[in-house]
């Protein structure tokens, strides 16, 4: 048996999860390296967060193979994490010249272009890609959120589905529950279990669906939901079970399960059938009756929030750098400010000065039950694109959502101020080539005149 090549042994490493062994073939001077394995090393460089030598890497494997397509098509996407946009663009486009049949090409050019505003070319890139390789679920899935993100819900909640296939790096796990998803059965006398998925955002936007279901003939319906959101759940009406995130195993036997963002799809939502009267959560009595005191009388209220979780991917983008970048908004005459911001950031408004009046509340929002019964008291929040955002939302509560151009998220579609998911929201979209303080500086003329106008 012929003794295995280097980038067989590469391909070994990577796929047992010794990205560090894998990653230091890619160092070897001993022996001739090609292109494959000196790619593969450089994508594991990549994945450690080595970002010089995954550089040297990428560059190495090119010059060993100028017509190498995986090396061109893994470095620019590599270039695009590393937001070296023209870099990017050029390696990728060299990416599909040399390679033309390379899917992953195609698609990581599509998702630059995508992340660029250019909608016609994103799409025809990732539509390219799925005609060379139609199984492909990275591809499956930027095509469904292009085309949600543009209201084309019908194509879109389908190649959404692509979340879930466990080919994708970054696939979604599915419960292992002992009964069947729901595929869109007749509910009728039955019992469904919505369980969790994604961010809290995205859990607060889709449990509109559980008293919906309960509406339409379902018997039960219970909620698995992150701890932080149980109290707050509560309040959804006609929802039969509430469950803070616990394992599989620990469920009720249900006739049906499924994930909240599934459930489009089997009730074939579109823009006009969105379900869920708003508003569909609310605050608890003796919560808001405990934060009343806190808040104080007199003035108009306004809460804030300026930046995400660090988790997300596209958080450089739509997170502003810190409180001070809402400067602008403290000459609204008679408004006192509050900071509903929780983790990165939180400490900022601890730290405020007379130039900066705002309350610090975060520290004692223990859930979303407590940030809740803040926003109902509220006059306005402000907030970029976090959870903030949805919670406000589903309480019917007025909320300005600063979104950033460049990664903007598929839910709040294109080019629109408003949002058929809230009707009480109002969207502020950065401009091409626009700072935030631009933004906000608009933000605070609509504030100013919102309130005089009040």
């Amino acid at each position: 048996m012929a003794e295995p090549t280097l980038f067989q042994v590469a391909m070994g490493l990577m796929a047992a999860g010794d990205l560090a062994g894998a990653a230091a073939l890619g160092s070897r001077r001993e022996a001739h390296l090609d292109a494959p394995t000196l790619n593969v090393a450089a994508t594991c460089y990549a994945r450690l967060g080595q970002i010089d030598a995954a550089d040297s890497c990428y560059r190495r494997a090119l010059a060993a193979d100028i017509s190498y397509g995986p090396a061109y098509s893994n470095y620019g996407l590599f270039l695009q994490g590393q937001q070296r946009w023209a870099d990017a663009e050029r390696i990728l486009d060299q990416a599909v010249s040399v390679s033309p049949e390379l899917a992953e090409a195609h698609n990581n050019l599509a998702s630059l272009h995508g992340r660029f505003n250019r909608w016609s070319e994103a799409e025809a890139g990732h539509r390219e890609a799925l005609r060379l390789k139609p199984d492909y679920p990275g591809a499956r899935f930027n095509l469904g959120t292009l085309l949600l993100a543009h209201g084309r819900f019908d194509e879109g909640w389908p190649h959404y589905e692509a979340r879930r296939d466990p080919r994708h790096p970054d696939a979604m796990a599915t419960p292992g529950l002992p009964f069947p998803e729901w595929r869109g059965e007749s509910l009728a006398g039955k019992s469904l279990l919505i369980w969790y998925e994604q961010g809290f955002g995205d859990e607060i936007q889709f449990a509109r669906y559980a008293p919906w279901l309960k509406a339409q003939g379902a018997k039960t319906v219970s909620l698995v939901c992150k701890p932080e959101l149980g109290s707050l759940f509560q309040t959804l009406k006609g929802v039969d079970a509430v469950i803070p995130a616990v394992g599989s195993a620990q469920i009720e036997p249900h006739d049906y399960w499924s994930l909240p963002l599934s459930l489009p799809i089997r009730c074939e939502t579109d823009l006009e059938t969105i379900p869920g009267q708003v508003p569909y959560l609310t605050s608890q009595g003796e919560r808001r009756n405990i934060w009343s005191a806190r808040l104080g009388a007199g003035g108009r209220r306004v809460g804030l929030a300026w930046r995400g979780s660090t988790v997300l991917k596209n958080d450089i983008n739509r997170s502003l750098s810190g409180l001070r970048a809402l400067l602008p908004l403290w000459g609204a005459a008679g408004v006192q400010f509050y900071s509903l911001q929780k983790g990165p950031g939180e400490e900022e408004a601890g730290q405020s000065n007379a130039d900066q009046p705002i309350v610090a509340l975060g520290q004692d929002l223990t859930d979303f039950a407590d940030t809740a019964a803040v926003i109902d008291q509220l006059d306005l929040v402000i907030t970029v694109d976090t959870a903030v955002a949805h919670l406000a939302g589903a309480l019917g509560r007025p909320c300005w959502v600063l979104l950033p151009w460049s990664g903007a998220d598929w839910r709040w579609l294109r080019d629109r101020e408003d949002s058929p998911w809230y009707p009480t929201l109002r969207l502020f979209r950065q401009g091409e080539g626009e700072a935030w303080d631009a933004v906000v500086v608009r933000v605070a003329e609509a504030l100013r005149a919102e309130f005089a106008a009040g």
